[in-house]
């Protein structure tokens, strides 16, 4: 992670849980005070939160920007290097479990995606029902072509995407500041004094 992206991480975190606490402690702001200078007869205390609002638009925006350029690229690297990985043996079981004579070749995930989800392969006659050699020599293969069904890799999906979840900081790192971002709209939108709502009605009026 680039000290750009962790920069625009740190601050979208950090005005996001500025709103979620202002929202769950219910603080009433009636004074304001800056630069050690107190200004109590404050007619709009509304404006504060409006400038929080804006402020967390602006993080949210800059935290968008780097994260397509770099934060989801690595996530989808990720992503893509498990189900690669754990893909291909068992794309070999599928295949031999249909045809034992076929010919043993190492097929990942997205090759067989980019085929259409149908296995292109060899079979070898020489070898008997359960995939053993049946003769000392003697070649005698012929080309094998069969149809994967895609619903049969969504175990396999979720397995990989949990495991990213859980095992792997590409998930903390890059979703879950976005994940907060989408839960201070639903949370902090209504319902109390600096409400999104109620920020957006004090610009337009």
């Amino acid at each position: 992670m680039t000290n750009d992206l962790l920069r625009q991480r740190r601050n979208l975190i950090v005005i996001c849980c500025i709103l979620i606490f202002l929202k769950f402690s219910e603080i009433q702001i009636s004074k304001f005070a800056i630069l050690g200078i107190e200004f109590s007869n404050f007619k709009n205390p509304e404006s504060i939160y409006l400038a929080i609002w804006i402020g967390w638009a602006y993080f949210l925006i800059r935290y968008y920007q780097y994260f397509i350029q770099e934060g989801f690229p690595n996530f989808k690297s990720e992503l893509s290097k498990a189900i690669e990985t754990r893909s291909t043996p068992l794309i070999s079981n599928m295949v031999f479990k249909y045809q034992p004579k076929v010919v043993s070749r190492d097929v990942s995930y997205q090759m067989l995606k980019n085929w259409g989800w149908i296995y292109y392969g060899s079979i070898d006659n020489d070898k008997d029902e359960h995939g053993k050699d049946g003769k000392v020599s003697g070649v005698n293969v012929e080309n094998y072509q069969i149809t994967l069904p895609q619903y049969r890799f969504y175990p396999l999906l979720t397995k990989c995407f949990l495991h990213i979840v859980f095992n792997r900081s590409a998930f903390s790192d890059y979703i879950l500041p976005i994940l907060l971002a989408f839960f201070v709209v639903y949370y902090c939108s209504t319902g109390w004094q600096g409400s999104l709502v109620r920020s957006v009605v004090l610009i337009t009026t």
